[in-house]
């Protein structure tokens, strides 16, 4: 089995500002899709999106400014 992750920008949709997508309606390949679109990984996703509108309402900036990495190692925590 081979692992991949989700990089944050598929949560930033490129002409809206501040909205994070999850779950299924993330940017993505017809491919990936197949693979993303199960309840564990919405769940993660939504997870992730959760804590960065938090992160970004906290600190007054736009969801797309945050660092991708470290929302990674906040997860993480």
């Amino acid at each position: 089995m081979q692992l991949y992750e989700l990089p944050f920008r598929c949560l930033v949709p490129q002409d809206l500002e501040n909205l994070l997508v999850a779950g299924r309606c993330i940017s993505g390949s017809h491919l990936a899709h197949a693979s993303y679109r199960v309840t564990g990984t919405c769940m993660a996703l939504g997870q992730a999106a959760g804590l960065a509108a938090a992160w970004a309402a906290k600190d007054g900036m736009p969801p797309s400014s945050l660092p991708g990495a470290v929302l990674h190692r906040k997860l993480a925590d």
